[in-house]
């Protein structure tokens, strides 16, 4: 076995670590599980190539940089996410070379020297990527248990001195252990401080997730209080339209009069434009502006109509959603396939409900769609949870195509807890 391919397996072997750290820590990635491994593993080959170049600035420098490129094009990572991952995993493998070789080091009371032999380098090749493996494996899992999709904005790039810090002490250790002769004490020093930077560089992954979780809970709390004002804003509009309508209304039997009378001494003039006037006051608008949307307007009112006429009880709020970027066929074939699904469910049941919401995060951060509604359903517990497909199985398939077009997904499931069914459509924003 030639030197080659000893590094083309460690090569390899780093490839399939990082690839299932990044299939750990990151949420939405953008291509298929395929297709991300194929693109890992091409970067791993190019970073091999470089190392057989036997030029150290590359093999110091490209190691971060194509780690940065899979974390941010692949995994469409923001760019500070991407900086601190592909720092800290190159600080993480150089020290867990480093502690191996000043663990054999100080067991053997001799330095280790790479020219020792083929077994030598695939001993101490083996032993440290398992460190390395551990070492990563610890911190996805602990990652995909607290992870956190949010962009923290510019005050997050302060965490990135821990790791900067961190990669300067790991140089001048390695400048110190390679281009000068050190004492078995200095030796052990360089030890101690290597697991010391691990250990600072584990924390530093801590203080990165608890930063993106306050960061994300003051950013809902601060949405909260947007949506609880404009809610108030919403309703107090509702209430008032509402309490005109009653007061027309209860009007209605003097307008009424007033056309008759225009009417008896064949005034049709004014009796049309009394007429018209009264058409068009705002107390007897039947539709209702649901979102600044027109599509989704039409829609809405449309199915708002029939739920009424069927004594079904809806609540549409859909004031937060930006569906420009879809296109409006698109938009009809979920939308109605949704409503047309729900208005089955709920034929055979009294009193039924149905509630929508639609929000969107951002220019960049999804539309999420979600509807429950009463359901009428036959359970068998030894099959599945969900309902009878009679009346929820047509249109799905054209939902999730929709929805996949859009870098989304469609979850449709049965709760048995408040007995209604729940429909949940994501779509990127960004895909578009």
């Amino acid at each position: 076995m030639t030197m080659a391919m000893i590094y083309g397996i460690v090569f390899l072997i780093e490839a399939l670590i990082a690839f299932q750290y990044f299939e750990w820590m990151f949420v939405k990635p953008r291509y298929t599980v395929i297709k991300r491994f194929v693109l890992v593993l091409a970067c791993y080959v190019v970073l091999f190539g470089l190392f057989e170049l036997n030029i150290l600035i590359f093999n110091f420098i490209s190691f971060p940089v194509f780690n940065w490129i899979i974390i941010k094009f692949v995994y469409g990572q923001k760019t500070l996410s991407s900086v601190f991952h592909s720092v800290a995993m190159s600080v993480i493998m150089t020290l867990s070379e480093m502690v191996v070789v000043a663990v054999f080091s100080g067991i053997s009371q001799k330095a280790w020297d790479p020219s020792g032999g083929v077994l030598t380098v695939l001993f101490f090749a083996m032993l440290s990527k398992f460190v390395y493996f551990l070492v990563m494996f610890a911190i996805s899992r602990y990652g995909m248990r607290h992870r956190v999709d949010v962009h923290m904005g510019a005050q997050g790039w302060v965490i990135l001195v821990i790791p900067v810090c961190v990669i300067v002490v790991v140089c001048l250790l390695n400048y110190m252990c390679y281009f000068s002769d050190i004492s078995k004490m200095q030796e052990s020093i360089v030890l101690y401080c290597s697991i010391i930077c691990l250990v600072i560089i584990i924390i530093s992954f801590v203080i990165y997730g608890y930063l993106q979780s306050a960061y994300k809970e003051n950013l809902d709390k601060t949405l909260q209080i947007q949506r609880e004002k404009y809610d108030v804003e919403y309703y107090k509009k509702i209430i008032s339209q509402d309490e005109e309508q009653k007061i027309m209304i209860h009007d209605i039997k003097k307008h009424i009069s007033g056309i008759h009378d225009l009417l008896e001494h064949h005034d049709y003039d004014k009796a049309v434009e009394y007429t018209e006037r009264i058409y068009e006051s705002s107390e007897l608008k039947e539709t209702i502006r649901f979102s600044d949307d027109h599509m989704v307007n039409v829609i809405l009112n449309r199915y708002a109509s029939r739920f009424i006429d069927a004594g079904i009880h809806y609540d549409f709020d859909v004031r937060r959603a930006r569906m420009d970027y879809m296109q409006v066929d698109d938009l009809t074939v979920l939308l109605c396939n949704m409503l047309d699904n729900a208005s089955e469910a709920m034929s055979e049941i009294g009193s039924a409900s149905v509630e929508l919401r639609m929000n969107s995060q951002g220019n960049d951060g999804g539309t999420i769609i979600a509807m429950t509604n009463d359901c009428t359903h036959r359970y068998d517990s030894q099959k599945s949870g969900k309902p009878d497909q009679k009346f929820h199985g047509f249109g799905i398939k054209s939902m999730k195509k929709v929805a996949e077009k859009y870098g989304g997904s469609v979850d449709a499931y049965y709760s048995e807890d408040d007995q209604r069914f729940h429909t949940v459509i994501y779509l990127s924003n960004a895909t578009m």
